[in-house]
């Protein structure tokens, strides 16, 4: 029997980061390290935006084009920024930006952008659309830039932002006060804002096994056995057929 299951509940949204794969169909290589500290890939503008939408707005988005290239500087990442020679203020977003070749064996598949610790309140815009934003440092997270997939070259823009105290910003429009437990800068003694560790091109299948659950539990004394198997599916296509088979001794029984 099929039924409907959910790996999530309305208390907690349990999260998911998919392993990236060693390879996949018909690709070449299935990712692109995006951050190999190479000085020429990424520019940091070491200034607030007075215009930019702020972190609740419903558009955010934003023509980074308005920014003069002059005014973007060559910064290696990942690294912190104070190791640069930049001082960072609370609550002031700063920005990164870098040009993206996507493969050409990306385009049938699912595109994601995976950052492993952006500190620490982070917006992400492509060629000036916002995507999303993350709070926290130090955990890994993922972008879903599919609809970027058939592009041969996007731009990312990264805003960061270290959260402190009652400075007015993008993310504390009010000045309110703001404090966070994990305040890492606090026991650095020094901001810390910037890209800390690695970001990460990579693509997806169209469909995908996203989580497997299986449960195994046994009634009439052991007699008879039942198997409960959860999948959770992650697919662009409308329509998606599952085989399931189990294998015995000397018998296969197939479930659709």
């Amino acid at each position: 029997m099929i039924k409907k299951f959910s790996f999530s509940n309305s208390v907690w949204k349990t999260p998911y980061i998919p392993p990236i794969p060693a390879s996949l169909a018909h690709c070449a290589n299935a990712s692109t390290l995006l951050t190999d500290r190479n000085k020429e890939a990424w520019e940091f503008f070491h200034n607030s935006i007075a215009d930019i939408p702020n972190a609740y707005e419903e558009n955010q988005d934003y023509n980074f084009d308005l920014i003069a290239e002059e005014y973007w500087k060559k910064v290696i990442v990942p690294s912190s920024l104070i190791m640069q020679g930049y001082e960072l203020e609370n609550n002031v977003e700063y920005y990164y930006k870098t040009k993206i070749t996507i493969p050409k064996d990306f385009f049938d598949k699912r595109v994601f952008i995976r950052f492993e610790g952006v500190y620490s309140n982070t917006r992400i815009w492509v060629n000036n659309i916002f995507i999303k934003s993350h709070i926290g440092g130090f955990t890994i997270w993922d972008c879903d830039i599919t609809q970027f997939s058939k592009n041969s070259e996007i731009t990312l823009v990264v805003g960061v932002t270290d959260i402190e105290g009652e400075n007015k910003g993008v993310w504390n429009p009010n000045g309110e006060k703001l404090s966070n437990s994990s305040w890492a800068s606090y026991y650095a003694h020094c901001n810390i804002g910037g890209i800390l560790r690695n970001i990460t091109l990579f693509a997806l299948p169209k469909s995908y096994i996203a989580r497997t659950h299986i449960n195994t539990s046994f009634k009439d004394n052991y007699k008879t056995g039942i198997l409960d198997l959860s999948l959770e599916l992650h697919s662009l296509s409308s329509s998606i057929k599952v085989l399931t088979e189990i294998t015995i001794p000397f018998q296969t029984i197939n479930y659709r």
